[in-house]
């Protein structure tokens, strides 16, 4: 009986066995079975067969052996830990596995064990000895059976308890990394979109490129450039100090703010770069982020500082061409080579003498506080060359230096309200406008000038300005 049980048993493993793995087989590689957790699902119900066909056989086959119950235990164990080894220490299939296993086993094996019938009929001494060895065996290897089961499954529930510990830490650890990485490329974006408010775009970007650092010449020169063509606009209120000082400083916030806000809005329309704003200064210009751009890096080889003096010459076919005493001979002796600067002097400054009678009409359309009267702006322009740049590592701030911004000041500062100041280079280059001249003024650092205004009505058209 021990060889048809042993030839048994082979036989059924070996085909509960083979069974288990097409089963494995076709749960992981059929594209119906979504849920591929099914593949556990059957190993453990292969293992928990295996169990009870043993229990089965042992007792039907193998009982007339007195140490069948601790062959049944070692055979039951081995099964029992090649089930948790190969499937996992997962509590609830441990526990079912339990359940199931040990009611199979006390279920099918007691009786027989407990049995009085007696195994050796010519010897009642041996077959009582026998009766004796095998009830005892079976209950120690019950006991036995038992204690290594709640052992199994208060390490599985352990085991699992502990994985799922490390699981959530894991993924509370992976959660406040991605946490803290979206914070950090929100943040930085935001900062980035800061500078790009702050500062012009090819700027920000080699910045970036450099980390950031300003610290020495060196860095700051990679930032620095020089311009050509530039045109630059410098505009005020003339009576703000008349009701700044009688107004709260809240309202003078709030009345800038709609003044400058304003102007921002035409930015854009008009291709123009605003530069900033210092109380109640505005300062715009065209040539060096927008409009039509001729610079080069500082590093470099420079532009000649004179290259636009030809342009302060007057276009001999303008209306205004004899008045300003430019004849044809003067624009026909410029080198064809600086025609592209030419080009970009004209349409900077063309873009820019459009948004300086925008604004000054639409400063018509804001009310000053306590004086509740229409905004009139003072526009000083001029165009010219300057260089541009990063100065400082603290509050970042994108500057342009050069006496085309000396001059552009100047001209705010002796300028009319509701007018466009401006000089003989801008008059040069944008003839067709009703420009006026004015008579000789001294400059501060230039001395006596000949310049022009263009005064600005309401409507946004111009007439010829005067004194």
């Amino acid at each position: 009986r021990r060889n048809e049980f042993n030839l048994s048993y082979f036989i059924s493993l070996l085909i509960l066995n083979i069974a288990g793995g097409l089963a494995h087989v076709y749960i992981h590689k059929s594209e119906k079975v979504k849920n591929k957790s099914w593949a556990l699902l059957s190993a453990s119900l292969i293992y928990l067969t295996e169990i009870v066909l043993l229990i089965l056989l042992m007792v039907f086959l193998h009982s007339g052996d007195n140490f069948w119950p601790l062959k049944l235990m070692m055979w039951y164990m081995l099964l029992m830990m090649g089930s948790i080894w190969l499937t996992g220490f997962l509590f609830v299939q441990n526990l079912v596995v339990f359940v199931i296993g040990i009611t199979t086993y006390f279920a099918a094996t007691f009786d027989v064990a407990t049995s009085t019938v007696n195994l050796n009929s010519e010897n009642e001494l041996v077959s009582e000895l026998d009766r004796l060895l095998t009830t005892s065996l079976y209950t120690s290897t019950a006991h036995f059976v038992i204690f290594i089961h709640i052992a199994m499954l208060a390490s599985s529930y352990m085991h699992e308890r502990a994985s799922r510990k490390r699981f959530f830490q894991r993924l509370m650890i992976t959660y406040q990394q991605d946490k803290i990485i979206s914070s950090k490329v929100k943040h930085g974006k935001l900062q980035k979109e800061l500078l790009f408010n702050m500062l012009p775009p090819r700027v920000v970007n080699q910045l970036e490129e450099q980390g950031y650092d300003t610290g020495s010449w060196e860095q700051l020169k990679v930032v620095s450039a020089r311009h050509q063509g530039v045109s630059i606009l410098f505009a005020d209120i003339p009576n703000f100090q008349e009701f700044a000082s009688a107004a709260e400083p809240s309202y003078i916030m709030e009345y800038l703010n709609e003044v400058f806000e304003s102007f921002d809005n035409l930015c854009d329309l008009y291709d123009v770069y605003k530069v900033e704003t210092v109380a109640d200064s505005y300062v715009a210009a065209v040539g060096i982020v927008t409009g039509a751009i001729l610079d080069r890096k500082i590093s470099m080889s420079t532009y000649n500082e004179d290259l636009l003096d030809w342009e302060s010459k007057a276009d001999p076919r303008s209306p205004n061409a004899k008045e300003f005493g430019v004849s044809g001979s003067t624009l026909m002796s410029s080198s064809s080579g600086n025609s592209k600067l030419r080009e970009a002097g004209q349409s900077n400054t063309e873009s820019m003498i459009a948004f300086a009678k925008a604004i000054v009409q639409e400063a018509h359309l804001v009310t000053q506080p306590v004086l509740n009267t229409p905004t009139e702006i003072r526009v000083g322009v001029h165009t010219g060359s300057c260089m541009s740049g990063i100065v400082g590592s603290q509050n970042l701030r994108y500057c342009l230096f050069g006496d085309t911004m000396n001059t552009a000041a100047r001209m705010q500062q002796n300028g009319l309200p509701g007018c466009i100041h401006t000089t003989r280079e801008v008059v040069g280059l944008a003839p067709e406008h009703s420009w006026a001249a004015r008579h000789q003024i001294f400059v501060k650092g230039k001395g006596s000038m000949q310049t022009y205004l263009l005064r600005v009505t309401k409507d946004g058209t111009s007439d010829v300005g005067s004194e």
